[in-house]
């Protein structure tokens, strides 16, 4: 289930990366910016991690500082109430923005992430007659690093009444994430290699794909 939630959010940041190369590829970010006459950019900002804010400072024509900050919680659990996962990421990014090319919207975004990631798992036994019960419960904690770095590509559309609005993807890249298991039935030793087996399936996910769109106000 952990690894089901994780394959989502990288299939959304591929869908996101190829339409941007499409747009790049049809002509779509030739178009004439106003970075020059406007300093100050706040965004809406939504993606596979979540939804929340996003501020940036155009220093000039070419480079844009910006600071996103968003989250998102997820719940899922069986309905025979022997499974139940939680996801809680909460990321905050400092970045900049590079953009090549002086009369088009495309850029190139690099920088810090810390993220706040973490996914329980909650595991139950259940008697012959399907109720649940907790003399078999297990608890599985995976924790992301707290540091990592960040780089993608995107465009950013500034129109002259100030509205703005920006796609972008890329790639977060961190240590590998760390896993916890909690069973007082079960033996350290047991304990031990499974959760060696998780993490071993963890380091896939030492690079998280992200697609986001923002929109808001340059002023």
């Amino acid at each position: 289930m952990i690894l089901k939630i994780k394959e989502q959010n990288m299939k959304q940041a591929r869908v996101l990366l190829f339409s941007l190369i499409f747009c790049f590829t049809s002509g779509y970010l030739s178009a004439k910016e106003n970075r020059s006459d406007k300093d100050f950019q706040l965004h809406v900002i939504g993606s596979n991690l979540g939804s929340g804010l996003s501020a940036g400072i155009h220093l000039n024509k070419r480079i844009l500082l910006g600071v996103d900050s968003y989250s998102v919680a997820v719940e899922e659990e069986k309905e025979d109430k022997t499974e139940k996962i939680e996801l809680d990421f909460r990321t905050t990014k400092i970045s900049a923005k590079f953009f090549p090319f002086e009369d088009s919207a495309f850029f190139l975004q690099g920088g810090f992430v810390y993220r706040d990631w973490e996914v329980i798992g909650h595991f139950y036994d259940s008697n012959q007659d399907g109720t649940v019960t907790a003399n078999e419960y297990v608890k599985i904690t995976v924790t992301f690093p707290d540091a990592a770095t960040m780089a993608g590509i995107g465009a950013l559309w500034i129109y002259d009444s100030g509205f703005s609005l920006a796609l972008g993807a890329g790639a977060i890249s961190g240590g590998t994430p760390d896993v916890k298991i909690e069973a007082e039935s079960a033996a350290q030793s047991d304990i031990d290699r499974e959760e060696t087996r998780i993490k071993d399936d963890m380091e896939q996910y030492k690079t998280v794909g992200i697609g986001y769109i923002s929109l808001g106000f340059t002023f």
